[in-house]
C-alpha cells in the first residue's frame, strides 16, 4: 500500500500538478499576448502578428482528433473574422464528433482540448533547432542535456524568420479558448480512472524510487520546453507593451 501512495503522488505532483500549473500560465501569458497585438495593431493585430500560430493551434486539434479517431466534420485553419460582426470571432476552428461509448475517443477529448499546448511548444522548438541553432544548442546546455556543439554561423535572414515565426506562434497558438477547454472537461474525468488503473498496474511492477527515477530522468525536458515558451511570450507580450506606449 505505501508503494502504491508514493507512486500515486509522484505521478500527481510531477505528471499532473506541475504540468497543468505550467500550462496555466502559458495560457495566460499566451491571452496576454493576444490582447496586446490587439491594442497595438487594431481588430486584425492578432491575425498579421499571429496568424501562422492560429494555423498551428487549429492543425494541432486536427492531428490529435484524427489520432484519437474522432470524425471530422469541418475545419479552417485560419479564419479573418468580419469586424463589425459580433458573432464573428473565431480565428480558426475543428468541429468534430466523438463516439461517447468510446473509452478512447473519450480520453482523446482532453488531449484534442490542450493540443495547441504542445504543438506551440514543438514550434518553437523546431524554430530554435532549425533557423538558430546556436540558441537551441544553448539552451540545451541551460538544461543539461548532452548535445552536438553547432558552430554558430547562422545568416541574419534566419534570425528575422526566427523572430517573426517566434511572434506568430506567441500570439497565435498558446490562447485556449472556452471551446478547447470545455472540450478538455469531457475527458478529463476518463483520463483521471485512467491515472488510477495506471497508478495500480505501476505499484504491481516497480518500486515508487525506480519509477520516480525514471520520471526525473525525462520530465524535466518538458518542463523546460514550457519555461521556454512562457519565456518567448513574456518577450512578445513586453515588445508590444513597449510599441503600444510608445504608439500613444
Amino acid at each position: 500500500m505505501e508503494n502504491l501512495i508514493n507512486i500515486f503522488f509522484v505521478i500527481l505532483i510531477w505528471i499532473i500538478a506541475i504540468p497543468t500549473t505550467l500550462s496555466i500560465a502559458l495560457c495566460y501569458v499566451g491571452r496576454l499576448s493576444k490582447t496586446a497585438t490587439v491594442r497595438f495593431g487594431g481588430f486584425y493585430g492578432q491575425i498579421i502578428f499571429g496568424g501562422i500560430g492560429v494555423m498551428i493551434h487549429e492543425l494541432s486539434h486536427l492531428l490529435m482528433a484524427l489520432l484519437f479517431r474522432h470524425h471530422i466534420t469541418g475545419f479552417r485553419l485560419l479564419h479573418i473574422p468580419r469586424k463589425n460582426d459580433p458573432n464573428d470571432r473565431a480565428l480558426g476552428y475543428v468541429n468534430h464528433t466523438w463516439n461517447p461509448q468510446s473509452f478512447y475517443q473519450q480520453v482523446g477529448n482532453l488531449f484534442i482540448g490542450i493540443a495547441p499546448l504542445f504543438g506551440g511548444i514543438a514550434a518553437l522548438l523546431a524554430t530554435f533547432r532549425w533557423l538558430t541553432p546556436g540558441m537551441y544548442d544553448w539552451w540545451l546546455t541551460l538544461m543539461g542535456s548532452e548535445h552536438l556543439v553547432i558552430a554558430n554561423q547562422t545568416p541574419w535572414w534566419q534570425y528575422l524568420i526566427a523572430i517573426i515565426l517566434v511572434i506568430h506562434i506567441s500570439v497565435g497558438c498558446f490562447d485556449l479558448s472556452r471551446a478547447d477547454l470545455q472540450n478538455s472537461k469531457q475527458g478529463l474525468i476518463v483520463a483521471l480512472g485512467l491515472v488510477v488503473v495506471i497508478t495500480l498496474i505501476l505499484s504491481l511492477l516497480m518500486s515508487a524510487s525506480t519509477f520516480q527515477t525514471a520520471i526525473f530522468s525525462w520530465f524535466p525536458v518538458v518542463y523546460w520546453a514550457f519555461a521556454l515558451a512562457i519565456a518567448c511570450n513574456l518577450l512578445v507580450l513586453l515588445a508590444f507593451y513597449l510599441m503600444y506606449l510608445f504608439k500613444r
